[in-house]
């Protein structure tokens, strides 16, 4: 599992992340804690979000209403 999880995070598949970690591993904390990181990190840099940080949030955002709505 920690080679497939390692390529989706290396290749932006974020919905196999969550996949993985939902399904395979009943975990619903770290891929919500790693992409926050992900995130924090392009906010703290001050710079203007790029296309793919604005993926990472909008993945968030429907993921934190999935957890929230009990989907």
């Amino acid at each position: 599992m920690p080679q497939l999880t390692s390529l989706c995070w290396r290749h932006g598949l974020y919905d196999a992340v969550l996949y993985v970690y939902n399904r395979g591993m009943s975990d619903y904390v770290t891929p919500l804690v790693q992409l926050l990181a992900i995130l924090k990190s392009a906010v703290d840099s001050g710079s203007q979000l790029t296309y793919q940080q604005v993926y990472v949030y909008s993945k968030v955002f429907v993921y934190c209403s999935l957890i929230f709505t009990s989907h």
